[in-house]
């Protein structure tokens, strides 16, 4: 009796689990409900409500409330994603946070939308940014990262004579002295006045390293026949004529470094030069 009890008590569980199968079967889902999805609500474009945001935004940027400006400028873009003006508000306000990275490509999305002076704005916008985020580079010590930033900006705004300029000292940093040679000349011909003397020594500089040292000397030279003080011109052109193996050049070169210079560790760096050039006599 208690064997035929057992059996029938296995036979109903057996039953109820689904003939031995442990698996619990899935509950059917009711015809009406919506698969699950990770996609974005659709937003559909509304100029007047993003008019709205963009106007309060204004009030926070000019409190100087950028943070709260780009909340709003945010909320606006997808009710008029296609209204330049309000990428270019949302990139200035982007600047401000140091945001560079979205800023950059804010200006450039507004680039395509526009032309004429608007195209101008929005690719100085965007070369800017580069120059930022290179120059944040640059001062961390990270040529290759700067280098690579560097060359957005120069490929947007090549007319840009502080993005040449940084180039040029990205790229001394790096060793590529015929490169930088060429930002410091392209940033020369777009100085005037003392930025044309510092474009000039960098210059000069860049040759000399590059062992261009005929160049680097007509460099030098100009910066005299200018009259320009204070870039220890005599100086660089003497150790330009020492590798050019013209000793009396720059013994004459060493002399007018040493009387014109304010430095007292370049005094003394002029004493020894000279006392080795009378000694190799």
């Amino acid at each position: 009796m208690i064997r035929l009890l057992v059996f029938a008590l296995t036979a109903c569980a057996l039953t109820a689990c689904g003939s031995g199968n442990n698996s619990v079967s899935a509950p059917v889902a009711p015809s009406n409900a919506r698969p699950v999805t990770n996609e974005a609500p659709v937003v559909k474009p509304d100029p007047a409500r993003a008019q709205r945001f963009i106007d309060d935004a204004s009030e926070f940027y000019l409190k100087g409330d950028n943070s709260a400006a780009a909340e709003l400028l945010e909320e606006a873009l997808p009710l008029d994603p296609e209204n330049s003006e309000l990428m270019a508000f949302l990139a200035r306000t982007y600047e401000k946070l140091r945001r560079y990275d979205d800023a950059r490509e804010l200006y450039l999305r507004a680039a395509r939308l526009v032309d004429g002076k608007a195209l101008f704005n929005m690719q100085t916008g965007a070369a800017h940014c580069s120059e930022l985020i290179a120059h944040d580079h640059y001062t961390n010590e990270r040529y290759d990262d700067a280098w690579t930033h560097i060359q957005r900006a120069i490929e947007t705004r090549p007319d840009s004579r502080d993005t040449q300029m940084l180039r040029g000292y990205i790229q001394m940093q790096r060793h590529e002295y015929a490169d930088a040679a060429e930002g410091f000349q392209a940033a020369l011909g777009l100085s005037v006045g003392v930025q044309r003397h510092d474009a000039l020594s960098w210059l000069g500089q860049a040759q000399y390293a590059g062992r261009d040292y005929e160049s680097a000397a007509a460099t030098y030279t100009k910066l005299i026949e200018e009259g320009v003080e204070g870039r220890e011109a005599y100086g660089w052109r003497a150790y330009c004529n020492l590798a050019l193996q013209d000793r009396v050049a720059s013994q004459r070169d060493f002399q007018q470094a040493l009387q014109r210079t304010q430095d007292d560790a370049k005094k003394q760096e002029y004493r020894d030069a000279l006392r080795a050039l009378e000694e190799a006599k």
